[in-house]
């Protein structure tokens, strides 16, 4: 149901305008709590990084340019909250921008192993 000329679907608020134009944000339900995957925790920096680039890109193609400022300082502000840096978040922000990745073919072998903190990332390759 539309509630105050705003109607939330999915990750999506929908706001109509006075002139009944549209203007789109992201939603977080009221019970939200804004806990990610804390920076400080056991997980793969590939895995931690990955919520900084989701909720980013997120934020960028749900959100309409002239809100998008407001909603990437709101970001800013979570991701702190939950142990990562500010230049890991303006970091991740240039870096969505420019990430391509390279094909390339060689013969290396590939090794699967469990992440311990502070052992993988000394033999890992990035």
């Amino acid at each position: 149901m539309e509630t105050n000329n705003s109607l939330p679907f999915l990750d999506l608020l929908i706001t109509r305008n006075n002139d009944n134009n549209f203007n789109y944000s992201v939603y977080r339900k009221p019970t939200h709590t804004n806990r990610y995957l804390n920076a400080n925790s056991h997980h793969h920096p590939t895995q931690l990084n990955s919520v900084i680039e989701t909720l980013i890109v997120t934020s960028l193609r749900l959100t309409e340019k002239h809100n998008q400022n407001y909603e990437l300082n709101n970001l800013k502000i979570i991701l702190q909250q939950n142990g990562n840096k500010l230049h890991q978040i303006n970091v991740k922000n240039l870096r969505h921008k420019n990430s391509e990745k390279n094909n390339v073919n060689d013969d290396r072998r590939v090794l699967i192993s469990p992440y311990l903190k502070g052992v993988t990332d000394k033999i890992s390759q990035t």
